[in-house]
């Protein structure tokens, strides 16, 4: 017995053991499976296919694998116990009961990516999602049709998929709570045009009768980009078989149509397209009821419709219902693919809900609408339907035809020595066709003039297309104006002109007549400038239309016409004549030529040269007037130009004219003038003299911050030594841009020192002075000016004539405010006609230094030289216990530093004066 007991003491102490190398083992076990499942779960596990459906991602959470794993290891390590095996897998199962934690699933078709997040305990086993794109859709189209019907709307285009989850097992589970799903489109979804609403649909178990419209749920969003094209749906939801997205088009809106009206001057008819087009007023009438379920529509616009050319496409307009209340926006739309125009209604939400419960909305479309052939009437009217209960109906007697009728006349005129031709070309023209057969009258009126005949008669008929410089063809019309030349007048009827329609591009199929000819004229006189006038009246009319137009033209005759023209050189001081002799090729046999300046002509040149002309001298041996000869058969018919130079001397102050006329005379007896024709040319000349003002000197005053500036001006007296009578001479202070008289001025005293030095050069009586503050002011005379008054400006008016052998000069002062050194630049200009010089001032509070030009300016100026040398000059204020001083000047120098310039002379010294 007591070995029995040692025998089982050993062996309960050797199972004990083994039970612990076991546990251990188990530990190490699950150790190990545990990491080497953590490792494997890492990436996605991915498997590609070919087909519609594939699985994107099995995923369980790492809490739920290691505890499948470990129920598995520890079924394998204890299977080999003999202990109470039923008692401790009843416990491991207990520990290991399936408990899916959060997680997400992706799964993908060709065309969209869906995505489901889930919380813990959604699912009790690990699951796989599957989505599948449906093929065929025709049952849940038919079936979203039928639901759509009820609000008057349509399908569009709708995507289909099947989504659901899937065990290890291959069976499909539904979650035990909403799953958050996002159906991601790879490439957005273009809406269409006539699309309202974007919806998502789920159908129950498959069943197409089971359908739901998870739109309006405020967990779902349909997201688009800016083009509103489609990009994702989101939405929650615990039940999975087949989701549809569809595209919705708007309401129709023809049901709500209620009558018409139009603007009866509006309509008109394209007779090359017979197209009619008509402002037309849609009315319409719709109750709260139904734009609070609904509040987008379209309207198809009839077939062989369109359009007016003033609307835009897309373009959103605003419509008003029939209290003026702003309802509404509508646009147009055309769909290619069909040729159809569509207007697209949105009622605004504040107006829908600011509708009573039951309130009818009334308003109206109104836009410019184009009916085509197909809706013409055999009567001549038009008939177009919009819905059941609107048809809009368009008699004939209310449209206007687009007839057109327009005219162009233009006439050139020609010479047979002193016998002028006019030929005249008339165009009558229509692109879209007359009313009847067109009546032409014409009509010349001139005086002095009689038509001896007339030559040269054409009519003829073309075809273009779009515009008359696109002719297609061109015909000989046989008919002929009845010209009464006694009168200056014709007449002819010529065919209806008809549209022939359009060409393969659209363009309009017109016609023109083009009617030629030439009248002789007879009675013509050298001497006389005669204008003839010339119109022409068309008229083309039947019972009901009526179009008529006119043109005219002019001609100027003349003979032995003559032109001239001058142009002064200012590096010669000459002007350079040219004469133009008979361009028009009349007989100037016998005629003498005369000119203000021949006398004085210089380079005096005539082309063709030596050939039937004659030059005429005077006693002093110049150029008196030049004589034509015949050259042929008693006659001259040559057009000759002549060209000299004559110097400009003397010339006055301000820029003047020189005239110079030319005189043709016919019969060389200059004592007689009715038979000459002239030409006169006033070339501009600059006047000469000069205008300088020069900066002298600055003075302190009492104000530290006031200054006094000594300004110069000197005049140059011109050529003639003659300042010509009514010349003015303006001058203006400015700080330095803008008048401002609180910081640059005359004061009155100022310009009494500047009277009286004025009146010692110009005398008592021969100017006046006048002087005033702002730019927008008048002028106040001398005698009135004012102490309180700063002025900005003063003007010298010469009451006579100054002469003078002597340049002038006068000096003057003005008045400166420094503002505490804001403003140290100060100008003072003067003009006088062509002439003006401007100085500018810059103060400096060291006036021990004072770079100065040659002439000591210390301000702005500018200096020209004939030789190349400019000369500068330093002014420096030594106190007299200076012992040196050292002064810098830096010569200009280019972007590089290169010197512009180099010093050619230095002198320095003590200065006097």
């Amino acid at each position: 017995m007591k070995k029995l007991g040692i025998k089982l003491a050993n062996l309960i102490k050797k199972r004990v053991q083994d039970s612990i190398i076991a546990k251990i083992a188990l530990v190490l076990s699950v150790a190990i499976v545990f990491c080497t499942t953590y490792l494997l779960i890492l990436p996605a596990l991915t498997i590609s296919t070919d087909s519609s459906s594939s699985v994107i991602q099995s995923v369980s959470s790492s809490e739920e694998t290691t505890t499948e794993d470990l129920q598995e290891e520890s079924s394998q390590a204890e299977s080999s116990e003999a202990s109470d095996s039923s008692t401790t897998t009843s416990e491991a199962e207990t520990e290991t009961s399936d408990s899916v934690a959060a997680g997400s699933l992706s799964a993908e078709t060709s065309d969209v990516t869906v995505t489901v997040t889930y919380e813990d305990d959604t699912f009790s086993e690990p699951v796989t999602l599957k989505v599948s794109s449906v093929s065929d859709t025709s049952a849940i189209n038919d079936k979203l049709t039928s639901v759509l019907s009820e609000t008057k709307q349509t399908l569009a285009q709708a995507y289909t998929y099947d989504i659901s989850f899937v065990t290890a097992s291959g069976e499909e589970v539904e979650p035990s709570k909403d799953v958050n799903v996002s159906i991601a489109f790879k490439n957005a979804v273009s809406s269409s045009e006539l699309g309202g609403n974007w919806k998502l649909y789920h159908f129950v178990d498959n069943d197409v009768n089971k359908v739901e419209d998870l739109t309006g749920q405020t967990d779902t969003t349909i997201n688009q980009d800016s083009s509103e094209n489609v990009t994702s749906v989101d939405f929650k939801s615990d039940s999975f078989s087949n989701y549809t997205v569809a595209d919705v088009t708007y309401a129709d809106f023809s049901d709500y149509l209620t009558g018409y009206s139009y603007d009866e001057s509006s309509v008109q008819e394209d007779l090359s397209t017979e197209e009619l087009t008509i402002s037309l007023k849609l009315s319409f009438k719709i109750n709260q009821t139904d734009l609070t379920s609904e509040k987008n529509y379209y309207l198809a616009l009839p077939d062989d419709t369109s359009i007016g050319a003033d609307i835009t496409l897309g373009t959103e307009y605003t419509g008003r219902d029939g209290n003026g209340t702003e309802a509404y926006k509508y646009k147009f739309y055309y769909d290619e693919s069909t040729g159809k125009y569509y207007i697209l209604v949105s009622f605004d939400d504040s107006y829908v809900s600011s509708m009573g419960s039951g309130v009818e909305s009334t308003g109206y479309i109104n836009y410019e609408a184009i009916f085509g052939l197909e809706h013409k009437t055999s009567d001549g009217g038009y008939t177009v339907v919009y819905s059941d209960d609107v048809k809009v109906e368009i008699p004939a007697s209310d449209i206007t035809k687009n007839y057109d009728l327009t005219t162009s006349k233009t006439g050139t005129v020609s010479y047979d020595g002193d016998t002028p031709y006019i030929t005249y070309t008339i165009t009558v023209d229509s692109k879209y066709g007359t009313p009847g057969n067109i009546d032409l009258t014409d009509t010349l009126t001139a005086s002095g003039i009689s038509i001896d005949s007339v030559d040269n008669v054409s009519i003829t008929k073309s075809t273009y297309a779009g515009s008359t410089s696109n002719v297609t063809s061109t015909e000989t019309v046989s008919k002929s104006p009845t010209f009464d030349t006694a009168n200056g007048t014709w007449s002819l009827t010529l065919d209806q002109l008809t549209s022939g329609g359009t060409d393969s591009d659209g363009n309009a199929i017109g016609h023109f007549y083009t009617i030629t000819y030439r009248y002789k004229v007879a009675d013509l006189t050298a001497g006389e400038d005669v204008k003839v006038s010339n119109t022409v009246n068309a008229v083309s009319k039947d019972d009901s239309d009526k179009r008529e137009t006119s043109s005219s033209t002019s001609v100027d005759l003349k003979l032995n016409e003559v032109k001239k023209s001058g142009k002064y050189d200012s590096s010669t001081g000459k002007i350079t004549w040219i004469i133009t002799v008979n361009p028009n090729g009349n007989d100037i046999a016998g005629a003498i030529l005369t000119d203000s300046f021949l006398s004085e002509a210089s380079d005096l040149k005539i082309s063709p040269s030596d050939t039937g002309y004659t030059i005429q001298y005077d006693s002093s041996g110049n150029v008196s007037k030049i004589k034509f000869n015949a050259v042929s058969d008693g006659k001259n018919t040559n057009n000759y130009t002549i060209t000299y130079t004559t110097d400009v001397s003397d010339t006055g102050w301000s820029s003047s004219k020189v005239k110079n006329t030319v005189t043709l005379d016919d019969d060389g007896d200059t004592t007689t003038t009715d038979d000459q024709t002239k030409d006169s040319s006033s070339p501009s000349v600059p006047g000469s003299g000069d205008l300088t003002k020069t900066f002298v000197s600055e003075e302190d005053t009492d104000d530290s911050d006031v200054k006094v500036l000594n300004w110069k001006t000197e005049i140059t007296m011109p050529d003639s030594g003659v300042i010509e009578k009514g010349t003015t001479f303006t001058d203006v202070l400015m700080e330095p841009y803008n008048r401002n008289s609180e910081i640059h001025w005359y004061s009155k005293s100022q310009l009494e020192d500047l009277y009286t030095q004025l009146v010692s050069i110009f005398g008592e009586g021969n100017f006046t002075l006048k002087a005033r503050q702002r730019s927008s002011e008048s002028y106040t005379d001398y005698a009135n000016l004012d102490d309180s008054v700063n002025y900005t400006e003063f003007v010298i008016t010469l009451t006579s004539d100054f002469e003078s052998t002597d340049n002038v000069s006068f000096e003057y002062a003005s008045t400166a405010k420094l503002s505490d050194g804001a403003t140290l630049d100060f100008r003072n200009t003067i003009t006088s006609g062509d002439h003006s010089s401007q100085v500018d001032y810059h103060h400096t509070s060291n006036p021990n230094v004072v770079k100065m030009d040659g002439d000591e300016n210390p301000a702005t100026s500018t200096k020209s030289s004939t030789d190349g040398v400019i000369t500068w000059k330093v002014k420096v204020n030594l106190s007299d216990d200076a012992t040196s001083m050292t002064v810098t000047d830096t010569l200009p120098v280019d972007g590089d530093g290169v010197a512009l310039v180099s010093l050619t002379g230095l002198t320095y010294g003590q200065h006097y004066g």
